[in-house]
């Protein structure tokens, strides 16, 4: 909570200072020293506020949660491949580039997901030639 009042209060001062453009001449001077300065301790208060945010309300665990923190190897090995294969078919079509991209984001991400569950995780040899632990 502190770092989110100092983050937001930081961010007030800017504003006002970009409103009313009363900005300091740019160079090595100490007006400009302190703006540069509060704009970097702002950023840092809201790194700080956004950390503390997601470990109070962001910390526990769930069967999906698991689930996908055990996929994460796996599927970073397996997307590229995957990426490419589909993506030098549907390179080919004659269609609009947004239809070709959500067509690639789509099938690569279930075929990744399904080659992963089918193939990866349910045997020993495919779960240790990308980086699992037996189960």
């Amino acid at each position: 909570r502190l770092f989110l009042g100092l983050a937001l209060g930081c961010t007030l001062i800017l504003k006002v200072l970009e409103w009313t453009r009363v900005w300091p001449a740019w160079g090595y001077n100490p007006a400009n020293m302190a703006l540069l300065a509060l704009r970097a301790f702002n950023a840092w208060c809201w790194v700080l506020a956004l950390l503390g945010h997601g470990r109070r309300h962001l910390n526990f665990t769930s069967g999906a949660l698991r689930y996908l923190t055990e996929a994460a190897l796996p599927v970073y090995i397996l997307h590229q491949t995957i990426i490419l294969v589909i993506g030098y078919r549907v390179i080919q079509w004659d269609a609009a580039i947004m239809t070709k991209f959500a067509t690639v984001l789509v099938t690569s991400l279930v075929a990744t997901l399904v080659v992963y569950d089918l193939v990866v995780r349910r045997f020993r040899v495919t779960r240790f030639l990308c980086g699992m632990k037996n189960r």
